[in-house]
């Protein structure tokens, strides 16, 4: 019986083994992207913090440029509050926006390059902070303010930049993105730890929860119209 079927044809065979030889050369030819390399925290803080918060984070090489590497605002400050800050900056004062979202130079990824540079300064854990709801009276907080507070953070917690009781000033606490950023438990932590190698004492057994919970109230309501 004679076979109907289509005769085996070698050229067919071989233009296919051609084709597959030059889709996978093509294929080997296309080079993968190269990976975007890491920035550099050290470089950036160089370049762009450290004239106002000193080489090793020391702060106050500006006036009311707090010390980024104190062992009690690193306890308590979080990634993304550091993140945040850098990523803003205070409205007002020498700290401009660094995130290219509100104007400034800096990407995402080199913002979070900075946070993990100011990180590597923490030495103790960090701390659970109390959240707390609110319950402190503002205007019994207004007094207490006047009385501890003001002689360093001004009268309406704008800051000064040198006063007796602070020589290298203290920061502001009426500017809206720390009033946005900072929790009441970083600000509770703040009252009652203070800041060692500051003039920010530990009110800690000196005021009562109670009186720090009026000092908090009282400085959130420095963010709206009273």
């Amino acid at each position: 019986m004679q076979h109907r079927g289509r005769a085996f044809q070698p050229w067919l065979l071989s233009l296919t083994l051609v084709s597959l030889a030059l889709a996978f050369s093509a294929c080997q030819s296309v080079r993968a992207p190269a990976p975007t390399p890491t920035p550099d925290g050290a470089a950036l803080y160089a370049k762009m913090c450290a004239l106002c918060h000193g080489k090793q984070g020391e702060g106050y090489a500006a006036p009311k440029a707090t010390a980024l590497n104190n062992p009690d605002f690193l306890a308590a400050a979080s990634d993304e509050y550091l993140f945040e800050n850098i990523a803003r900056g205070r409205p007002g004062t020498r700290m401009s926006a660094w995130s290219a979202a509100h104007d400034g130079p800096l990407s995402d990824a080199e913002i979070r390059a900075l946070v993990r540079f100011i990180r590597g300064w923490q030495t103790e854990p960090s701390v659970k902070l109390s959240e707390a709801p609110l319950a402190g009276d503002a205007q019994r907080g207004a007094a207490l303010y006047a009385q501890q507070c003001a002689v360093c953070h001004g009268e309406q917690g704008q800051g000064l930049d040198t006063s007796p009781a602070a020589p290298q000033g203290a920061p502001s606490l009426n500017n809206p993105v720390f009033l946005e950023t900072a929790s009441d438990g970083f600000i509770r932590y703040a009252i009652a730890k203070g800041r060692r190698g500051t003039a920010m004492p530990a009110f800690e057994g000196t005021l009562t929860q109670q009186q720090i919970d009026d000092l908090v109230a009282f400085i959130r309501s420095l963010g709206t119209e009273r």
